[in-house]
């Protein structure tokens, strides 16, 4: 329901609830990123199929650079980032997406992206990309 109330803007198709739009997560923690998607589809009284999948956003490069780290690897700390729902016109549903860092993983910032697709006219069809920073910070002493 908070995720709903999020939605200002009537042709607002999704919301990220982040402050910054950034997750900090603490060395060996998860963090669960909770997110909603509006379907502002005009014309049709259907319930439309939605299907999300979460993508590294940062290039290999940067992430190199910044994590010392792979692709796969960043990937690797992505729990439950796919699925799909179907929504009623105007209305929306909402989703948690798990992120699991392990202990050794470095100190850094990386970008993930949710791809979030429609199905419409047999075929899938990219919605909206919104995006979140993913901000790894030191475990502590104890």
């Amino acid at each position: 329901k908070e995720i709903r109330k999020l939605f200002q803007d009537e042709g607002q198709r999704y919301i990220i609830r982040l402050s910054g739009d950034t997750a900090t997560i603490k060395q060996g923690s998860d963090f669960g990123v909770a997110f909603g998607i509006k379907n502002t589809v005009q014309g049709d009284p259907n319930a439309r199929r939605f299907r999300y999948n979460v993508d590294l956003s940062d290039t290999p490069e940067n992430l190199k650079k910044n994590c010392g780290i792979n692709r796969e690897e960043a990937m690797n700390w992505i729990r439950f980032g796919a699925g799909e729902m179907s929504i009623e016109p105007g209305n929306t549903e909402a989703d948690r997406i798990l992120i699991s860092i392990p202990s050794n993983a470095p100190l850094c910032t990386t970008k993930y992206k949710v791809i979030v697709e429609q199905f419409d006219n047999g075929q899938w069809k990219v919605y909206t990309q919104p995006f979140f920073f993913v901000k790894i910070e030191s475990k502590g002493i104890f």
